[in-house]
């Protein structure tokens, strides 16, 4: 039984996909013929799993850290636990698959929660940069690439204005993911939409782009 409400949108695609989005809203992208009956069984068949998602989105909004020891963060797909440290410098550093923190002030929360994020602004910035180098001989013409957080797209690209925004939040996902989602938006460069042109094209440089996407949108990786 479906008991959950959702959206479709018809697309010029080949396979059914369900994205859901951190609010809980929930997608289903469908390629343009596809009848009510086999949506209904798609979503059947992955009752299980949607309903897990929506059990991981709604138990993270009542997630607070506290940044002490002993927390979980996630950088490229592993997980590490946190140290807190006393010190007499400030920095995060990743050690024998801990992340350490140190401070000068342990037990100043907003403190601690920057140290944090400045890690991971530092490292998407070391990390993105060094795979838009690997592809900068597919756009001829100056690209500037933004990397702020954005709540619902791993990435966008605005090929008139010749930008490109992707997500901090990537720097959590393993390395491939994040090679899939700029090259994905390089290709935007060239190929506008998403037709056969921008697939093939994709394919040309990361044959198991699918693969990719797939245990992307479905976080399975």
């Amino acid at each position: 039984m479906i008991d959950y409400i959702y959206s479709v949108i018809y697309k010029d695609v080949k396979n059914v996909t369900i994205k859901i989005k951190p609010c809980r809203t929930i997608q289903v992208i469908v390629p343009l013929e596809t009848s009510n009956e086999h949506i209904q069984k798609v979503l059947s068949k992955r009752d299980e799993w949607i309903h897990k998602q929506l059990d991981i989105f709604n138990n993270a909004k009542h997630i607070e850290r506290k940044y002490i020891s002993g927390e979980d963060f996630i950088y490229l797909g592993r997980r590490y636990r946190l140290k807190v440290i006393n010190a007499d410098h400030d920095s995060a550093v990743l050690k024998y698959g801990c992340l350490n923190l140190y401070c000068t002030d342990s037990d100043n929360f907003d403190f601690k929660k920057s140290l944090v994020e400045n890690f991971y602004k530092d490292k998407a910035v070391e990390h993105f940069n060094k795979l838009i180098l690997k592809y900068d001989n597919l756009f001829s013409t100056e690209v500037v690439f933004k990397i702020r957080k954005m709540k619902t797209r791993w990435g966008s690209c605005n090929p008139r204005k010749l930008y490109i925004n992707l997500n901090q939040e990537l720097i959590k996902k393993p390395k491939k993911a994040i090679e899939y989602v700029i090259l994905h938006e390089i290709a935007h460069l060239k190929h506008h939409n998403h037709d056969r042109l921008f697939y093939n094209y994709l394919s040309a440089y990361m044959p198991d782009w699918r693969d990719v996407k797939y245990k992307l949108d479905y976080n399975v990786m």
